[in-house]
């Protein structure tokens, strides 16, 4: 169907007279090793349509000692979407802040390169770890910050968090809950920034009013 071809321009035709040259040659030796060894054996392709490429997956199996069925998959809707989860991916990387998706239960699923410069752990180190456990010192805070999160649906505010080298550090948080198609809370989006030479500089201006009155 993707192809809009019917049947009988298929039956009794060899690849090369479907497929262009490339991929006609591809599939030919596909099939040889799938003859020659019995195994079956996958392969992806694309194809140039009116509406644009289409991209397949094939998946070769003997059938017996003289025939080989092969099915086809269209893929082109999943390979667009990992295409923009990648292009989204490299712009979060972009970002000055630290981008975190945390599930439920605090554990982390996603730490973008923002979230590592400002934090110092790698993202293998931090994903799987809980939150709590790694940015806080006092739990207390990061809890009373979740249960705002919970009855709200979002938080905004200034927590002290530390790093991986044990510096405490001010950041503004932003954090919203992501629901699924049911409707139910299902993660926590965050978004940090690192303000605490600008508090340092308030604070600093403030002691040098105080010292000018």
């Amino acid at each position: 169907q993707r192809l809009a071809l019917p049947p009988d321009q298929f039956l009794g035709k060899t690849a090369e007279a479907i497929f262009p040259p490339e991929l006609a040659a591809r599939m030919a030796g596909v099939i040889r090793r799938v003859a020659d060894t019995e195994q079956k054996e996958s392969m992806e392709y694309s194809l140039a349509m009116p509406s644009g490429s289409a991209y397949f997956e094939a998946l070769f199996s003997p059938l017996d000692d003289r025939r080989i069925i092969v099915v086809a998959r269209d893929v082109t809707a999943k390979r667009k979407a990992d295409e923009q989860m990648r292009e989204q991916a490299v712009l979060l990387d972009r970002a000055q802040d630290a981008i975190l998706v945390r599930s439920l239960d605090h554990v982390i699923r996603y730490w973008n390169q923002g979230a590592e410069r400002i934090y110092g752990w790698t993202r293998e180190e931090a994903v799987g770890k809980l939150a709590r456990e790694l940015l806080y010192d006092n739990a207390a805070i990061f809890d009373t910050a979740i249960e705002e999160l919970m009855e709200k649906r979002e938080f905004n505010g200034e927590l002290t968090q530390v790093t991986k080298d044990k510096r405490n550090i001010t950041v503004q948080v932003r954090w919203t809950l992501v629901f699924d198609d049911a409707g139910n809370p299902k993660s926590v989006l965050a978004i940090n920034s690192d303000i605490t030479e600008r508090k340092k500089l308030e604070q600093q201006f403030l002691r040098a009013q105080r010292l000018e009155s």
